[in-house]
């Protein structure tokens, strides 16, 4: 099926073809033959109704990775196999798999590339060139959250992964390369720095084929995404499984989890295991100070005051924080947007939108990923005392742009013209003062003593050709005064 992100009512085609893909499938197992169907499309425009239709049904695919290659025949079963949820539920067994080759892959060069995009600039169709040679699916609309020149620059520049790890051999973490000074030279995949303490957000869902469940792994110092993973049938035992296995590839996690609703279940198994010391907390809510030494002894306080703290373990998201996690983001997609470049997390920043008011993902759509890395985003910025966890925030040289600008952009409000507050001579606002300093130059200030021009070519006469010594107003301006004048207004 070609072109399958133009065809109108795709899914219900797809549903209506299951019948027939069922028998297939029973034909082929029975005499030993092979049976699939591809659905090709260039990428389609989120803007339409079958663009979004097929993002969805994208979204609710797993990615095919070339390291099943690796896998044993049991491994791939597995892969396939029903799952049961925390309900008992069986859910959806998985069927099909989204591929994606970039050019590089497909053994073209950037030559190639620069090629195809001057030939896109010469015919006027930049969107059918990110669609059908970037691969690239994407918005423009007046509810986008963000600025158009931004999520062009995160489109433009976002990276493949440059490897991938599959956690139990199921659930694709995606890697980016990064400074990386000394690795565990014992571990089979050395892809982290030993010395740094990586912040992980974590976005809970329940596993059942509908949100993802997301990682981000953030390097704090220079703030960028070095993994990612996002997948909508991981349960809660897997995903503490997965944070076992997070933990022995980086040696100084700090997981941020969400800990609404479905994350509340994970809070009494951080308790309970040898990990809590890796989450992030904060102890100016944590109440285990005030307990006497009488009350520790008493269980039914004591599994009160257990219950209380796991109020303070990572981020419970009420609309207040999640407005600011969203302002959060804002900032850092226009300040920071040369590092907000991995493949999952753009994506999710293409679905957001402005809704009734409300920043969420676009109808069909998810923001976990984008979420996952809110919750860095928050705890970096408001989170008390990060080197209980060894984060230094002296060293995070990302912000060191930031600053800069903002300390010039301090120094040109300080020393900005504002024409609307009086310069000390009463009625005279910036204006007048600058044109009565214009014409009123005293002898030789500013002029050369030799040829009798100021720096701008001009004379004193020029300036103010009738003025007596008691005079200190305007008597008449020429020409040159108003060329000045104007000159420096518009400087």
């Amino acid at each position: 099926m070609d072109e399958f992100e133009y065809i109108n009512y795709i899914s219900k085609i797809i549903s209506g073809a299951k019948p027939a893909m069922e028998s297939g499938r029973t034909i082929a197992k029975q005499t030993g033959a092979r049976c699939c169907i591809m659905y090709a499309s260039t990428p389609g425009n989120l803007e339409t109704a079958t663009g979004k239709e097929a993002q969805r049904l994208i979204d609710s695919t797993p990615r095919w990775s070339e390291k099943y290659y690796d896998l044993s025949d049991a491994d791939v079963e597995r892969l396939f196999e029903n799952n049961i949820d925390q309900d008992g539920v069986d859910r959806t067994m998985i069927r099909r798999f989204y591929i994606e080759y970039n050019y590089k892959q497909l053994r073209k060069d950037d030559a190639w590339l620069e090629k195809q995009h001057m030939e896109a600039v010469a015919s006027g169709d930049m969107a059918e060139y990110k669609r059908g040679f970037l691969l690239q699916r994407f918005r423009g609309s007046d509810g986008s959250l963000f600025k158009q020149a931004d999520i062009d620059f995160i489109n433009n520049h976002v990276r493949e992964p440059d490897d991938e790890i599959l956690l139990l051999n199921k659930y694709h973490l995606y890697l980016y390369k990064h400074d990386v000074v000394m690795t565990d030279i014992n571990s089979e995949t050395p892809f982290f720095d030993v010395t740094i303490p990586y912040m992980i957000g974590i976005d809970i869902a329940g596993g059942t084929d509908g949100d993802n469940t997301t990682f981000v792994v953030v390097h704090p110092y220079t703030f960028q995404v070095v993994a990612e993973l996002a997948s909508p049938y991981m349960g809660a035992l897997d995903l503490m499984r997965c944070i076992i296995a997070l933990a022995k590839l980086i040696k100084h996690p700090v997981f941020c989890p969400e800990t609404n609703s479905i994350g509340k279940a994970l809070l009494e198994w951080i308790q309970d295991s040898k990990l809590e010391y890796m989450f992030y907390c904060d102890p100016k809510l944590d109440i285990t100070k005030n307990v006497t030494e009488d009350d520790a002894n008493d269980l039914e306080k004591k599994l009160k005051n257990t219950a209380l703290q796991r109020k303070y373990i990572g981020t419970n998201v009420t609309p207040k924080i999640r407005n600011m996690m969203m302002q959060l983001l804002k900032r850092y997609v226009h300040d920071y947007r040369h590092l907000i470049n991995t493949k999952l997390l753009v994506t999710d920043i293409n679905n957001l939108t402005v809704l009734k008011g409300k920043i969420q993902a676009d109808n069909g759509f998810h923001d976990d990923v984008v979420m996952a890395y809110c919750h860095i985003l928050y705890v970096f910025t408001f989170g008390y005392d990060l080197t209980r966890y060894g984060i230094d925030k002296t060293k995070c040289k990302f912000e060191l742009a930031y600053q800069e600008v903002k300390d010039y952009e301090k120094e040109t409000e300080l020393n900005h013209v504002n024409n609307m507050k009086p310069y000390g001579r009463g009625a005279y606002g910036y204006e007048e003062q600058l044109l009565h300093d214009i014409v009123n130059v005293q002898e030789n200030n500013g002029f050369d003593k030799q040829t009798g021009m100021d720096m701008y070519g001009y004379k004193q006469n020029q300036y103010n050709q009738q003025q007596t010594a008691n005079e200190q107003e305007i008597v008449r301006m020429t020409r040159a005064d108003l060329d000045f004048f104007t000159s420096v207004q518009n400087f």
